[in-house]
């Protein structure tokens, strides 16, 4: 048997211990991807006014 993930998530914490770590590996994938997104955005400079008008609150 090939040992995965969640095969060591749920031996030691149970399946909701199994999901927490799922979710988790998931969630960071979707953080890196977002980051690499705004990265790109904010290295122009159309898309780096933007984010300084929307942070700064001038782009309402």
């Amino acid at each position: 048997m090939t040992v995965t993930k969640i095969h060591v998530a749920t031996r030691y914490t149970g399946a909701v211990g199994a999901w927490v770590q799922l979710w988790s590996d998931a969630d960071r994938a979707r953080a890196r991807a977002l980051r690499s997104v705004v990265t790109d955005l904010v290295n122009t400079r159309p898309g780096a006014t933007y984010v300084l008008k929307r942070i700064s609150g001038l782009g309402q």
